[in-house]
């Protein structure tokens, strides 16, 4: 399902308002904790697993991003 970037940067926007919400502030703990266990385990791994873990690092990145800095793209005119 794809979405216009518009419709983006009004999510990551309501995403980054509410990013003092103690629900977000857990979801951002929860992030850091899975990156430190991925930044544990990446060395150990080889092939699709490792390839799999890249992405999911890249995306737990991604995400920090977006609660500490805000939406990833600009505003859009209308």
């Amino acid at each position: 399902m794809a979405i216009s970037k518009s419709e983006r940067y009004e999510q990551e926007s309501a995403i980054f308002q509410y990013r003092t919400e103690a629900g977000l502030q857990k979801l951002r703990e929860w992030l850091f904790t899975r990156r430190d266990v991925i930044n544990d385990k990446w060395m150990e791994l080889e092939g699709d697993e490792l390839i799999r873990w890249q992405g999911e690092a890249k995306l737990i990145k991604r995400q920090i991003k977006l609660l500490d800095q805000g939406p990833t793209i600009k505003e859009t005119e209308q």
